[in-house]
């Protein structure tokens, strides 16, 4: 699919169930997620990640954090107490508006609307942490890995970039996007749906290497229930 295409599909479910689109719990559906309760898995999951950084002697600079791929909000204001500024970039028009109703950070918050298979608004060497969880995976293969080099290009000189893709494994691994893209057009006949990519682990480490980014950290295990044929992979990389 296109970028456009992507577009169009997270315009429908932001506009749809957006709490879901982004948590996909299956007890959720149908706006069932209550707005705390959303916004506080995402402080317990930014803390997650700042004590494994912790234990890793990973320190991150309180400057400019970027969330890429933020929907809603989720991430993004949890980490706002943390730095000075934070900037939520998400191709999804109707996300983005509801994350800018759901911001309260605005003295240090922002939010971008990205239709664009790179993160040119954002300017080289201006961030000292980017962020992207459960994002990446929804978009092609092709432009993961234009968004990681971007996520290397925008991070200052020491930033940190803490993001997770998936793998595919067994039979998954063996069948082209293309084919899973043709059938899952037909399988939704025109409505929007959640797609699933995977980039390699080598795909990764060719990209760190090709901007000098340093691996600190690479977390691997099961991406868990019924997407078992993917392996969920956590990166930790210092510019």
């Amino acid at each position: 699919m296109n970028i456009k295409t992507f577009q169009k599909h997270w315009n429908a479910l932001g506009a749809d169930d957006p709490m879901w689109a982004v948590l996909t719990d299956p007890t959720k559906t149908g706006n069932r997620w209550e707005r705390d309760e959303f916004f506080a898995s995402g402080v317990t999951e930014i803390e997650m990640i700042w004590q494994k950084l912790k234990r890793l002697n990973i320190e991150v600079r309180p400057g400019t954090a970027v969330d890429f791929g933020c929907g809603l909000g989720r991430l993004t204001q949890a980490l706002c107490p943390r730095f000075e500024k934070c900037i939520g970039i998400d191709l999804s028009e109707s996300m983005i508006q509801k994350a800018q109703e759901y911001n309260q950070f605005p003295d240090k918050c922002r939010y971008l609307v990205n239709g664009q298979p790179n993160l040119q608004q954002i300017a080289d060497e201006s961030a000292d942490f980017v962020l992207s969880l459960i994002a990446l995976q929804h978009t092609a293969t092709s432009f993961q890995k234009q968004y990681i080099s971007d996520f290397i290009r925008i991070l200052k000189p020491g930033g940190i970039a803490y993001f997770q893709v998936i793998q595919p494994t067994f039979l998954r691994s063996l069948i082209p996007n293309a084919f899973v893209e043709k059938y899952r057009n037909w399988k939704h006949a025109g409505k929007p749906f959640i797609s699933m990519y995977g980039l390699s682990e080598s795909e990764v480490r060719k990209i760190a290497h090709a901007h000098k980014a340093i691996v600190l950290d690479c977390h691997v295990g099961p991406y868990g229930g019924f997407e078992s044929r993917w392996l969920n992979y956590n990166w930790c990389l210092r510019k």
